[in-house]
């Protein structure tokens, strides 16, 4: 009976009370966002498709009706136009040789083509990359292969070191012809020609080559592209700080509302991936706005195009950004919370964080996530997912930025089955609830994120103190 009691003390002396404010974050609340943005109406958001502009509309209704300040007026829409380049499936063309085995020829109907620009390569020297193989001066005059998946952070690592081809071998492409790629309008491609095929068309060569440079050859060829301009939009609402001396400091909450679009294989609608990310954004909007006062510090919440096709809409943002750069103090990025990733450490009542001994963001957040009862886990691999989402071109621009996770992998993953039905609303509801209480204390707190000095934060340290100079 003793230790009967106790449990029951301590079930009622231990329960967290919330603030007021986050009530309004219910399961049902975000159920109803998450499916409408991953329902077949919208097509799976791709970018650019009038699936997204309908999404686009739908957050600026959002924004609009939580009484948020808009940056460009009444559209919430921070406006970017692009080129939208693609091109002809037949004019696709691999060849490779080498390792003593006989030449492979990958023919159009299995080739898909991400290229900006059009390439005639032949019979050039092969670099087999892997990610422990350092690449050391120009790759001018190679074609670079390497096994994917990959991420676009890698690719554009990859395409700094300016081999004229780059070409990922896939278990599962995608498929076949051109995927239309996007680049912002008036800007030049790196040059580099890339495409995407089965690794088991080449395999029998590729897992003969050394990593490095090797004896292999490989011919490439793909067709001048076409292009056409096309306006896409990130989705911007302020909430206005109430601290005379702290309203001039910025916190970014921040996802990604675009997704992949359709296929022959079906809807990839998108529900963990990212509706349920963008959903977090717009009921931490309809909370904290209803916050009297509001917090100390502005907050602007953002939804980002592209971020499928290569984080196009981050990094348009940090490259225009509407509020001045060095007066933002932190990004704190939203990916996949409808869903856990017990294999990733990451349980029920949990988050996961990515890059999480980079700054010291999550420990300053972890205290508020534990008071709302949501524990904020340094998983092992976490360091893996940093330069894969929306975070990291704010943490390239030197403000300190992780992406916040309740699966950092799930079986859905970029499949149709990513459906709205599956995910776990009443978890996804605790950790939203908490992450009201962390973003509001730290937009009240006197300190601000800082980046952890170390060899894998040196670039980001650099450019915070040019961002501060």
């Amino acid at each position: 009976m003793k230790s009967l009691l106790l449990a029951i003390f301590c079930s009622i002396a231990c329960a967290q009370t919330l603030p007021p404010f986050a009530d309004s974050i219910t399961a049902a609340s975000l159920r109803g966002i998450v499916s409408f943005l991953a329902s077949d109406a919208l097509q799976g958001r791709d970018t650019p498709s009038p699936g997204l502009d309908a999404a686009a509309a739908y957050i600026a209704s959002e924004f609009r009706a939580d009484g948020l300040e808009s940056p460009t007026g009444t559209d919430y829409a921070q406006s970017a136009d692009f080129n939208e380049v693609s091109g002809s499936a037949e004019s696709l063309l691999f060849s490779i040789s080498g390792a003593g085995e006989p030449p492979r020829t990958v023919p159009p109907g299995r080739i898909t083509a991400q290229s900006l620009e059009g390439a005639h390569l032949v019979n050039e020297p092969v670099f087999k990359w892997a990610p422990n193989v350092k690449v050391e001066g120009s790759l001018k005059g190679k074609i670079l292969i390497l096994r994917a998946p990959s991420d676009p952070a890698t690719i554009a690592n990859l395409e700094l070191s300016h081999p004229d081809g780059i070409v990922e071998l896939s278990r599962d492409p995608p498929a076949a012809g051109w995927r239309k790629e996007l680049q912002p309008a008036g800007t030049h491609g790196s040059g580099v020609a890339i495409i995407e095929l089965p690794a088991s068309d080449v395999e029998s060569i590729f897992d003969r080559l050394p990593n490095g440079y090797t004896n292999g050859k490989a011919t490439l060829n793909i067709g001048a592209p076409t292009k056409r301009v096309v306006r896409l939009q990130n989705m911007i609402g302020i909430l206005r700080g109430s601290d005379p001396r702290l309203r001039d400091q910025y916190i970014l909450v921040t996802a990604h509302y675009d997704h992949l679009g359709a296929s022959d294989a079906g809807i990839f609608t998108g529900a963990n991936d990212n509706a349920s990310g963008t959903a977090a954004v717009l009921a931490l909007a309809n909370a904290l706005a209803k916050q009297v006062p509001h917090p100390k510090r502005t907050l602007l919440f953002v939804t980002f195009f592209g971020e499928e096709k290569g984080l196009l809409g981050s990094t348009w943002f940090a490259r225009h950004p509407p509020v001045p750069l060095p007066r933002i103090v932190a990004d704190i990025n939203f990916e996949q919370l409808g869903d856990v990733d017990v294999n990733n450490d990451v349980p029920p009542s949990a988050l996961g964080v990515t890059g999480y001994g980079l700054s010291d963001l999550p420990k300053l957040v972890a205290p508020a996530l534990a008071s709302a009862g949501v524990e904020l886990k340094d998983t092992s691999g976490n360091l893996n997912y940093f330069g894969r989402s929306d975070n990291f071109p704010f943490a390239q621009a030197g403000i300190p930025s992780h992406t916040f996770v309740a699966a950092y992998d799930f079986p859905d993953y970029h499949r149709v089955t990513d459906n709205w039905q599956k995910l776990n609303y009443e978890n996804m509801a605790r950790i939203t609830r908490a992450l009201a209480v962390a973003i509001d204390t730290l937009a009240d707190s006197p300190e601000v994120p800082h980046w952890i000095e170390s060899p894998q934060t040196k670039s980001y340290l650099e450019a915070w103190r040019t961002l501060h100079h």
